[in-house]
């Protein structure tokens, strides 16, 4: 991912799912780290249909730029499965 957006925290170029819901971070300065959903997936109903491997697998990174009325805008990053 190649956002032309300027901010002053670093983003996650890329994501990868890992065995028992985890998901490695790739940022834009080249570090990574990793991100446990274990807990939440399996104590959350909402959740239900990430317990299947099939759809965690197509985990992506999504960054959306919003600005509301004019007013000052944000960054939302969002990791959908």
């Amino acid at each position: 991912m190649n956002s032309q957006i300027k901010t002053p925290w670093k983003k996650v170029i890329s994501v990868f799912p890992k065995d028992n819901y985890t998901l490695e971070l790739k940022w834009e300065d080249g570090q990574q780290s990793t991100l446990s959903l274990e807990s939440r997936i399996n104590t959350r109903d909402i959740f239900w249909r990430l317990r299947n491997p099939r759809y965690f697998n197509q985990v992506s990174v999504v960054i959306h730029w919003d600005d509301y009325a004019g007013q000052r805008g944000y960054i939302f990053l969002q990791i959908i499965c």
